[in-house]
């Protein structure tokens, strides 16, 4: 008479489906623990990034004004300007980018925020302080483009001016606290300033765009992390803790 021989597994093989939904679970459990270190690693990468961009920046920035008497770039011109027929929004990407040495695609990108994952380049995400420091070139300007914008030498107190920061088109501009500010995802190449006569009607702002800070960039070539707050965007022109004016 033939014996039949136990399995090795000891009759039983396998999992059954109660211990297969208990291991999935556990599973997502885990995962969902350790999601928010994934993101909080994401958006440290990405300010580090960022700080990155903006340094550079604010060096290719000082360059230009050691090649041009001291002169800050201007933020675009009005089609009119030197009767070139078009608008140009980005211009002082195009002059800053020029003396920085940059791995990117073209030299545009050095106001490209890596947190910002647009298609639209001209949706910088760092944006250049406007008007204080970048103005707008228009026709009434059109003869120079040296001689009209304003000299490092004027500004009083660099390492408390901001040139570069997180920028965003902001849905709630009524807000008074520029941490309260929200934005949909839009980016910008440029913020506008408290005394700026768009600055209500066309809300591009510096924003907290790092997990409730920015990256912004001072006159004398120092980055640092902070909230849109310290900047003092919620003060008047001159008053002793905004360091958005001259």
């Amino acid at each position: 008479m033939k014996q039949s021989t136990p399995s090795a597994c000891g009759g039983r093989c396998g999992f059954s489906l109660i211990e297969l939904v208990v291991i999935v679970a556990i599973i997502m459990i885990l995962a969902m623990m350790l999601m928010p270190n994934f993101r909080s690693a994401r958006h440290s990468v990405d300010r580090v990034n960022c700080a990155t961009r903006q340094r550079e920046c604010i060096n290719g920035l000082l360059l230009y004004a050691g090649d041009n008497q001291q002169f800050l770039p201007p933020v675009g011109h009005h089609r009119n300007w030197r009767g070139l027929g078009y608008e140009e929004w980005w211009m002082y990407r195009r002059w800053v980018g020029a003396y920085v040495n940059i791995l990117t695609t073209n030299q545009f990108e050095i106001a490209q925020c890596p947190s910002v994952r647009r298609s639209n380049i001209m949706l910088a995400g760092i944006g250049y302080n406007h008007q204080q420091l970048g103005i707008w070139l228009g026709p009434a300007t059109q003869e120079r483009v040296v001689g009209n914008q304003p000299q490092l030498f004027n500004i009083r107190a660099p390492a408390d001016t901001v040139v570069f920061a997180d920028s965003a088109w902001i849905t709630n501009p009524s807000a008074t606290n520029p941490a309260a500010w929200y934005s949909l995802g839009n980016a910008d190449h440029l913020f506008r300033t408290p005394d700026n006569p768009q600055y209500a009607s066309s809300p591009q702002r510096a924003y907290n765009r790092h997990q409730d800070r920015l990256v912004a960039a001072f006159a004398d070539g120092h980055v640092s992390v902070l909230s849109v707050t310290n900047l003092g965007f919620q003060y008047p022109l001159n008053h002793p803790l905004a360091k958005w004016d001259l």
